[in-house]
């Protein structure tokens, strides 16, 4: 291939690319190793992130935001506000209405739930009136859900366990006793 091979010896390629090696590792060991993924993210960005994942109140993400380190929080969430990513209301009838779908629970829970998430008093009250159908009901149909594990007690003990299921579920006490009476004539 080379008419004249003495130009070209067998080391020198091998000198060059460990000169150059050692060039690279020299400038390595003066910058910080980073990885690919380790550019900063900008706050906006990742907020944009965690909302694509699921809905959060407005507390809630400036909490993640935070904790996180990230700085101006106030104009982030003004920004996603203005462009409705985030909205408290939206949040809390989107919360009620699955948790009435999925799990159902009475206002006092839903209440103490959505007053974790940093949602404002005045939309609770609007949400919950809103998307709660009658109380009783709920409490009926959580209850009739119920029914098939609590068969196998007698039924003093079957309304003792409804008695307390219901409460936990976050129902006032008066509606759990007139679900009781209509499940369980006294």
């Amino acid at each position: 291939m080379f008419e004249d091979s003495s130009h070209f010896s067998s080391e020198e390629p091998l000198k060059n690319v460990i000169s150059s090696r050692n060039l690279i590792d020299e400038e390595q060991k003066r910058e910080p190793a980073t990885k690919p993924n380790d550019h900063p993210i900008s706050g906006l960005d990742y907020a944009l992130t965690l909302l694509s994942r699921r809905r959060y109140s407005t507390k809630e993400l400036e909490k993640r935001l935070q904790k996180r380190g990230i700085q101006d929080t106030g104009n982030i969430i003004q920004r996603l506000k203005e462009w409705k990513y985030l909205d408290d209301e939206d949040f809390a009838r989107s919360f009620v209405a699955t948790r009435s779908r999925l799990s159902p629970r009475g206002p006092y829970l839903l209440r103490f739930e959505l007053k974790a998430k940093g949602i404002p008093e005045s939309i609770i009250d609007q949400t919950l009136s809103e998307l709660l159908s009658s109380e009783q009901d709920l409490a009926l149909e959580v209850l009739r859900k119920k029914l098939p594990t609590l068969n196998r007690y007698p039924l003093k003990k079957r309304r003792e366990k409804a008695f307390a299921f219901l409460q936990r579920r976050g129902f006032r006490q008066d509606t759990v006793y007139e679900a009781l009476q209509k499940v369980f004539p006294f």
